[in-house]
């Protein structure tokens, strides 16, 4: 693939704003597995990638580090991925956050006994993010008429679900690092 990279991350990058869903998921997974697979040459990319102006690309890199949160065992790597999600708790968009959470949540739940000396300093940001991502947004819910019914639609709850699994993950992994109190409170609360 060496030969080809440059060619297949132009290719990735001009369709990481796909309108498809579907399409920007393919696009992700890609991106998540040459992330796993070539770190060094992945890292720029990323970088400007989790740093766009456009919702949709920012989105569609959120999301590819799921798919090399697992596989990517490059420090330096990593370090960049978990400050730079950490960073995204400030978009508006609920897509953007839900996958900020999701690359987190993986990131911290298969590389924390390597991450745990550098993420210390970053876990209060993420701590502090999926609080933050707990509550239910009113903004987020809109009525739908079905014929004589109304149903309520929540598109805010992907990313609440997001912040839960990632508050359980810090949890199961970082219980020493983090306000457990504060969690389990807002668990019992809102979740």
């Amino acid at each position: 693939l060496q030969g080809y990279f440059l060619q297949l991350t132009d290719l990735l990058m001009s369709h990481s704003t796909h309108e498809s869903l579907q399409i920007r998921n393919i696009v992700a997974e890609a991106i998540g597995r040459l992330t796993a697979a070539f770190p060094d040459d992945m890292t720029s990319l990323l970088r400007d990638g989790l740093t766009a102006t456009d919702n949709l690309m920012l989105a569609t890199v959120a999301r590819s580090v799921k798919f090399s949160g697992s596989k990517t065992k490059d420090i330096a790597t990593l370090g960049l991925l978990t400050q730079s999600l950490a960073g995204l708790a400030a978009n508006a968009d609920p897509e953007v956050k839900k996958n900020a959470l999701e690359g987190l949540m993986t990131i911290i739940h298969n590389n924390w006994a390597s991450l745990k000396g550098e993420l210390r300093s970053e876990l209060p940001r993420i701590e502090a993010f999926a609080l933050q991502e707990t509550a239910i947004r009113k903004e987020l819910i809109e009525e739908v008429e079905l014929g004589p019914f109304r149903h309520k639609v929540d598109n805010g709850l992907p990313m609440r679900k997001a912040a839960f699994q990632l508050l359980e993950t810090l949890f199961e992994q970082a219980s020493d690092n983090i306000d457990l109190s504060r969690i389990v409170e807002t668990i019992v609360r809102t979740g």
